[in-house]
């Protein structure tokens, strides 16, 4: 799946999903499009999909400050994965829900019921947001004993694997590259966190996993993952 990802966003970045003139010009009832190219009375450019009338599906948007947008489409927003290129050389890659950039990475394991982005609700998206933020805040405590080549939170790869109503759970890998050094086609795991809201308590409790070394009742010590509540254990420590 990484491979295939590196895979797509370089076609993107090589050149979008169309050349300005691989598409045909829009023409005729618009109701009929569906990968057309046109000129708008703005002097933008979008070279795409249409569905039902509307820009949808994947396509390139260039503006005339030079900016473009390559990515997803839904109802003339930009929505799902995208790549955004500014004008001053600037490259932002993410997530979008109907214009709203989307914070942290979207499910793609197989044990999680959130496969598909167009699943996730605006309530969904918001909370997702929300945790991803304090997951971010609380990096310093969840990694505080990770031998990791860089611990910056730009080096670590967030996974959503659930989102309800009142909690989040994430997977978190390490993030290898140029910058945050390691080996490239490696990400090995650093922790889960589990991140709950309760209407009665103000504030949401982060659980991350943590390897500890536990005494048993026969004076034995062993080395297990265990659960830590930052609300009841700000520092994070094994107990």
């Amino acid at each position: 799946m990484k491979h295939l990802t590196t895979l797509l966003l370089t076609l993107l970045i090589s050149g979008g999903l169309w050349a300005d003139d691989e598409l045909p010009p829009c023409e005729g009832d618009q109701m009929t499009w569906t990968a057309c190219s046109i000129t708008l009375d703005s002097g933008d450019k979008y070279v795409g999909e249409w569905k039902e009338g509307r820009r949808t599906g994947q396509g390139t948007y260039t503006w005339m400050s030079g900016t473009k947008y390559i990515g997803g489409f839904h109802d003339y927003q930009r929505h799902g994965k995208g790549t955004n290129f500014f004008s001053d050389g600037r490259v932002e890659e993410g997530w979008f829900y109907y214009n709203q950039p989307v914070k942290g990475s979207i499910p793609y394991n197989v044990g999680s019921f959130k496969l598909q982005f167009d699943e996730l609700t605006a309530s969904e998206i918001l909370l997702m947001n929300r945790h991803h933020q304090l997951t971010i805040e609380k990096l310093p405590v969840i990694m505080q004993s990770w031998d990791a080549p860089n611990n910056e939170a730009r080096c670590v790869d967030f996974f959503i694997e659930d989102v309800s109503d009142s909690n989040t759970n994430w997977s978190l890998r390490e993030l290898h590259d140029d910058y945050c050094g390691g080996d490239p086609y490696t990400g090995p795991r650093i922790s889960s966190v589990s991140i709950y809201e309760d209407e009665d308590e103000e504030g949401a409790n982060l659980i991350f996993e943590k390897w500890c070394t536990v005494i048993d009742d026969s004076g034995e010590k062993d080395f297990l993952p265990l659960n830590i509540s930052l609300s009841s254990n700000p520092s994070g420590e094994c107990p």
